[in-house]
This record gives structure tokens, sequence and C-alpha cells, in this order.
């Protein structure tokens, strides 16, 4: 695999990923930050939950 093909596909998931927590924080009056701490807080507790159940 290409070293740069590789890290210029990841950076392009990021800039989506970014445009669209941009785009969900304008819509619903959020700081970008807000989401991205929503989101950590979302995937920390289905990891916690994970944990528990097995």
């Amino acid at each position: 695999m290409d070293i740069g093909k590789i890290k210029n596909t990841i950076d392009d998931v990021g800039r989506k990923a970014n445009s669209v927590v941009d785009g969900f924080a304008a819509f619903h009056n959020f700081e970008q930050y807000q989401v991205w701490l929503g989101v950590v807080a979302m995937i920390a507790l289905v990891v916690l939950i994970a944990i528990v159940i097995c």
C-alpha cells in the first residue's frame, strides 16, 4: 500500500467529518467543540456498556 494514498484518505475522511460536525453545530446553534465532546461521550458510554455487558 502507498503511504501517501493512505494519508490522503485519512485526511479526506477527517475533512468530511469536520464539515459534517460543523454543519450540525451551525444548524443546532452549538459550538463545534461541544459536538465533538458529545461524540466522544457517546463512544465512551457505548464502550463502558459493552464492558459491563461482557
